[in-house]
């Protein structure tokens, strides 16, 4: 049994996780039922687009916080910046490339608004990596009901912003913003009570530089999953331009609630199997 900082003591941080898939999860489909229903064929496809770009790239991303939390080990330290540090470093590569990334596919995937999708996308990806190594440092030292608490409050914003956009007839552009900008204020709201539980009680195995390249070791793989798991639909949309809208928007609908609570299930262990592992050996 391994002690918790959240208070008590726990054999597993699958329970909480599990039950923060759970929400998630719901979360995750009810925005994705309510979407086909609101928008046009090929508004549609640009929403379903840019959610499949947006989380493939996230998913690919996952090889942050699952190194950060290989790394993490609880121990009472000084303050010594390593999140700051750690953040000034990895985003801005991350938000220029997905940036470039967004505006290459976009005339496939998005359509117009091209600026808009790519800054969308590299606010995403930007905020993501923040998630990432909060919920990787929590994962680490074992604060599994904060790890539970970032995800479901990231799905809760996200979804509540996301369905009411749609609802109001707001353009996808607009919904694209919606999606992408609860990766990053999530852990930036939450950071005042979630402070006390990492500043100062936890170090990395390794100096930065190589949290840093063991991160970058893992992402080819990360980013094959995700290529299979999360960006099928954008795939579609790039390699078959000429398909017919109505087909197009079909096969994105099937694929994305097909593949979405696998992808789930599986990302929200891993942080925890990986922790469990790292201890029995």
């Amino acid at each position: 049994m391994e002690d918790d900082p959240d208070g008590g003591v726990r054999r597993t941080g699958a329970i909480p996780v599990l039950s923060a898939t759970v929400v998630v999860g719901a979360i995750a489909y009810v925005v994705l039922l309510v979407a086909p229903v609101i928008l046009d064929e090929l508004e549609y496809t640009r929403f379903t687009g840019f959610w499949s770009a947006v989380y493939l790239v996230v998913a690919a991303l996952v090889a942050i916080q699952l190194e950060v939390s290989r790394s993490a080990l609880p121990a009472k330290t000084p303050s010594n910046g390593t999140i700051r540090r750690m953040l000034l470093i990895i985003v801005p590569v991350v938000a220029l490339v997905t940036f470039g990334g967004f505006l290459a596919i976009g005339p496939a995937v998005f359509g117009g608004d091209l600026l808009i999708f790519a800054a969308a996308g590299s606010i995403g990806a930007a905020g993501y990596v923040a998630t990432a190594v909060v919920s990787g440092i929590l994962s680490g030292i074992g604060a599994w009901r904060s790890v539970a608490l970032l995800m479901t409050a990231d799905a809760i914003v996200r979804g509540v912003l996301v369905v009411t956009l749609l609802l109001v007839g707001a353009p996808i552009w607009a919904v694209a913003l919606a999606i992408a900008l609860p990766f990053g204020l999530i852990p930036l709201v939450l950071w005042p009570a979630l402070r006390s539980t990492i500043v100062g009680q936890f170090t990395l195995d390794a100096p930065i530089a190589r949290v840093i390249a063991n991160m970058g070791a893992i992402l080819p793989g990360t980013a094959a999953s995700a290529i299979l798991v999360s960006g099928l639909p954008a795939i579609v949309a790039i390699l078959r331009p000429e398909t017919p809208v109505a087909l197009l928007a079909t096969s994105m609908l099937v694929l994305t609630l097909a593949r979405a609570p696998f992808a789930t299930i599986a990302a929200a262990l891993q942080g925890v199997l990986i922790v469990r592992l790292r201890t029995t050996t």
